[in-house]
Formats: structure tokens, C-alpha cells, sequence
């Protein structure tokens, strides 16, 4: 069994939430490797206690990218460097609008190589000219359910999650974190957890 927790924002009653609940074993296997995933590339606890507390200096080779602007940099040097593919999971209200601010020359370029572009998005009155910029050049698809993170993939060999915190259409947040993936196996999965998300989703179209 899996269980999902949907929440508003700045929760002050019970009816803000809802979880969902699936048995369905592929779900199932498909998020628990997504956890065992998380479980391998994060830090010990004792390990980032002290770091913070400098028993202890920040590994060089970290994984871990804390601001937007960083993350966007990093991530605009792997578009560019795509050949087959893009996958863009970006469910936040904030999300196309900021895509497109930081990244539409590196989308663009791409999709001019003939690297195939996929997004999964939460369409808004919001976003809604934004992900109407991206249809343009990327195949779109709508979620009414996101789950509580983003994602890009790019080719099957670099993929990373990122924490958006908080969700504006600025460029600038010292607050947001992108966890990089280093295995194959890791991309791989999130891979998995990306098609199965494209299944439930909706085109943008309808």
C-alpha cells in the first residue's frame, strides 16, 4: 500500500488536506523505489549534524544545490547538452512561468536538434499563457494531482528532483534545493516514476 498526502498551502483546517491510497503493486514498487532512491543519495543524519554544527567540512562531491538561481544554471547546462530527450515534471503554480523565464533558450535549442520535449504541468489561470508558450515546442500534459516535488530528466544519463520553497515566479530563492542523481539505477527509476505519472495526466489539449 501507498499513501500520497495532498495538501494546500498554510493549512489551517483538516478539509485543506486529502491522501490518497492506491494498492495497485505497480504504484506500489514504483514509489518504494522511488524512496530506496532518496534513501541512497541523502546524508546521514550524524553526517549532516556535523556539518552544520563544523565538526565537519561539506564534501566537495556533494549532491545537494541549495538556491534557484544555482539550480537553473546547472540544469541549463544539461539541456544543452541533451541529444533524445527531456522529461519535465513541474506541478507547482510557479512552475511553467519560471521554466520559461530561465530555460526557454536552452528548450528551444533542443527541441531545433530534434530532442524530444515532455512536460507535466499544473495548468492555472496563472500559467496558463506560459504553458501556452510551451506547447509550442514541448508536448504538454496537465496533472490535478502533483505530488510535492519537481523533476527533469534529460537523456536517461542526469536526471535531479527539486524542492521549490516558495513557489514564485522569481528567479531568485535561496530556500530551494535540487537533489542530483549520480546512479543509473536512480535515474532509471525516476524515469519510471515519470512515464507512470504521464499516464495519469492529462492532455493539454482536453
Amino acid at each position: 500500500m501507498v499513501a500520497v498526502s495532498l495538501a494546500q498551502e498554510s493549512i489551517t483546517h483538516p478539509s485543506q488536506t486529502a491522501q490518497l491510497v492506491s494498492t495497485y503493486r505497480p504504484t506500489v514498487m514504483i514509489m518504494r523505489k522511488f524512496y530506496d532512491i532518496l534513501q541512497r543519495e541523502s546524508t546521514p543524519f550524524v553526517t549532516r549534524e556535523a556539518i552544520l554544527l563544523g565538526h565537519r567540512p561539506p564534501s566537495p562531491s556533494s549532491r545537494i544545490t541549495r538556491g534557484r538561481e544555482e539550480a537553473y544554471t546547472q540544469t541549463e547546462i544539461t539541456m544543452n547538452s541533451a541529444k533524445d530527450s527531456i522529461r519535465i515534471y513541474i506541478p507547482t503554480r510557479f512552475g511553467p512561468v519560471r521554466l520559461l523565464k530561465a530555460l526557454s533558450g536552452p528548450l528551444l535549442r533542443a527541441h531545433r536538434r530534434g530532442v524530444k520535449i515532455r512536460a507535466i504541468c499544473k495548468s492555472s489561470d496563472e500559467n496558463a499563457r506560459d504553458v501556452k508558450t510551451l506547447v509550442k515546442f514541448a508536448e504538454v500534459r496537465h496533472t490535478d494531482n502533483p505530488i510535492g516535488f519537481s523533476m527533469g530528466i534529460v537523456d536517461d544519463s542526469d536526471a535531479a528532483i527539486y524542492y521549490t520553497d516558495p513557489d514564485s515566479p522569481e528567479l531568485d530563492s535561496h530556500t530551494d534545493y535540487t537533489i542530483h542523481m549520480t546512479s543509473k539505477e536512480g535515474i532509471r527509476h525516476l524515469g519510471n516514476l515519470f512515464e507512470v505519472l504521464w499516464q495519469e495526466s492529462m492532455r493539454i489539449e482536453d
